[in-house]
């Protein structure tokens, strides 16, 4: 382990404090999360909760690079597999959730983990959202707006009403998109600003490997999707292809070449470029939290 890393939860734990721990470990996707997080919760008797908006639905293992049960080496994982690719799954859900978990790791004397890529989850536990009520009516006319002028000129109506919002979120991330515009418009008042008191308190330490290391295990790790059969999973989903669960990366370019719209070749060249794109965006949002103590896992 990073020796950095264990001096940091040295010292976090043996700290006195009024709000139960949490430890979070974050980064973008192939920085090397899991590995960490598995030796971390081994010397500090941890338990694992999955910050990761796909893996929380079931049947999508390889296209998620779910860790396997017979790898987690019987440390306990909690929100994977939690959700069938039909449902819809808000942070509200996410934050609920998670917070069961960690009051129940935290009665059984154990260290709650948040571990993932996710950054809304986790801000939404770091930061004790209040993520107000879904408002059907104000998201009914958003979705008409969507269809009628499409995902860029949704994207720059939140840039006109919140910039610093909108310039967290990709024009291609709809659903918050949508869910950022729909808060908007209900409170008055951006997403960010739904805040109560912490509920934790919260060491975040955050992976940043050298761009090019990142990028080059991004590339191994999609042909490792591939060979390990990523194209069978998809077939074996088809069914729910019109679910937002199967609009992600890896899915939605393999139903192109499902489709005969593409070929394999630049399927999986695709799936590249795209996650390299999300793992900048993820820094993005991740920078932007200077609460995080960041660590080159290389």
């Amino acid at each position: 382990m990073n020796i950095q890393v264990e001096d940091f939860i040295k010292d976090f734990l043996a700290k006195d404090r009024e709000l139960p721990p949490l430890l979070v470990i974050l980064g973008p996707t192939a920085s090397g999360k899991t590995a960490l997080s598995l030796e971390v919760a081994k010397k500090f008797t941890g338990e694992i909760i999955s910050a990761d908006s796909r893996q929380i639905y079931r049947h999508m293992d390889i296209g998620t690079d779910k860790i396997p049960v017979d790898k987690r080496g019987g440390i306990p994982h909690h929100l994977i597999d939690v959700a069938e690719p039909t449902e819809r799954f808000t942070v509200a859900d996410f934050k609920r959730l998670a917070e069961k978990t960690i009051d129940d790791i935290l009665s059984r004397g154990k260290l709650p983990m948040l571990v993932g890529g996710t950054g809304l989850y986790i801000r939404a536990i770091v930061k004790n959202f209040a993520i107000p009520p879904e408002n059907p009516e104000i998201k009914k006319r958003i979705l008409e707006e969507l269809a009628r002028t499409g995902k860029e000129n949704l994207h720059k109506k939140l840039k006109e009403l919140d910039p610093e919002g909108a310039a967290k979120l990709h024009p291609n991330n709809v659903p918050y998109v949508v869910r950022a515009l729909e808060i908007l418009l209900a409170t008055g008042k951006p997403k960010r600003d739904a805040k109560k008191q912490p509920r934790y308190d919260c060491l975040q330490i955050g992976l940043n490997p050298p761009r090019e290391i990142l990028f080059q295990r991004i590339d191994e790790r999609v042909d490792s999707q591939i060979t390990r059969g990523l194209i069978e999973e998809v077939k074996s989903l088809m069914k729910y292809r019109d679910c937002a669960s199967m609009l992600t990366l890896g899915y939605r370019e393999v139903i192109q070449y499902l489709d005969g719209k593409i070929s394999l070749d630049t399927a999986t060249e695709l799936i590249k470029k795209n996650t390299r794109s999300f793992a900048k965006r993820q820094m993005t949002w991740f920078k932007s939290d200077t609460n995080v103590f960041w660590v080159n896992p290389s």
